[in-house]
């Protein structure tokens, strides 16, 4: 396995990489006081860490469900996460977007590649250093074809 890095974190290296947080960003308070946990506890381990949260989660038990704090906010609590405590972020692209984005291409409302790669765009902005996203394929092929 090749290892690389992810911010300061090494993945593929012959330490544990830890990728942790909430499952949905509920609140800053609640993101900062897990990821500062969070970085203690590796450092002390001597561990490289990746903070991960959801902006907004595809919930898919009930319509009734916290799926993320209203619009942008989500992106916003990232980008603190990052810059009060300079950890390496990692965000998902979650399932329902992703299908929303495809219906509304489908259907003619939007250009996808383009929608795509804007959503894409305001994730790592917010300053994720790596995303988890259906459309990953999708937009390495698009990044690749257009950079050369």
């Amino acid at each position: 396995m090749r290892s690389f890095d992810i911010a300061s974190a090494r993945a593929g290296g012959p330490r544990l990489l830890v990728v942790a947080g909430p499952c949905v960003i509920e609140s800053a308070e609640l993101c900062l006081t897990v990821a500062a946990k969070l970085q203690t506890l590796t450092a002390e381990r001597g561990l490289p860490f990746i903070f991960k949260a959801s902006y907004r989660k595809a919930n898919r038990s009930s319509g009734r469900a916290f799926t993320g704090l209203p619009g942008d906010e989500g992106l916003t609590v990232l980008s603190r996460v990052k810059r009060e405590l300079g950890v390496p972020t990692a965000a998902y692209h979650v399932s329902g977007e992703y299908s929303m984005l495809k219906a509304a291409a489908a259907n003619g409302w939007l250009d996808e590649t383009r929608a795509m790669m804007e959503t894409l765009t305001a994730i790592r902005r917010a300053g994720a250093d790596i995303i988890v996203t259906y459309y990953a394929r999708d937009a390495a092929r698009l990044l690749r074809t257009s950079t050369t």
